[in-house]
């Protein structure tokens, strides 16, 4: 607050939200992927969508896999969460300074290594 001020605070708490809203609207329009919610915060909860035949038990190994490979590679960070007990993803936008390109890159990245599990 020193530094930036409240302005300055807010604009960059304005910018994650910004971004949790662009992640959201990158999910929606992607067939890989489905999501719960529009974001009220900065936290998108989401998962990836096998193929339709994909039992539920599937696609929350799908998804735990995706997480876990995700981490072990150091390329990004994506919480697990449950909805109604199935398994989901959780991104939280904390960098005002992430790109429209990062989270893109995100999310092929959550895509691929759950495409290894399918």
């Amino acid at each position: 607050l020193r530094t930036l001020g409240a302005d300055g605070v807010g604009r960059l708490f304005d910018r994650v939200i910004d971004l949790a809203d662009e992640a959201y609207r990158l999910l929606e329009a992607d067939p890989r992927f489905e999501v719960t919610s529009r974001p009220v915060l900065s936290t998108v909860v989401f998962r990836y969508r096998p193929p339709a035949d994909a039992t539920p038990e599937v696609c929350d190994r799908v998804n735990r896999h995706a997480r876990e490979a995700l981490l072990a590679s150091g390329a990004a960070f994506v919480a697990a969460t449950k909805v109604e007990e199935r398994q989901y993803l959780k991104l939280t936008l904390l960098n005002p300074r992430t790109t429209h390109q990062d989270l893109a890159a995100v999310l092929d990245l959550v895509a691929h290594h759950a495409e290894e599990a399918t």
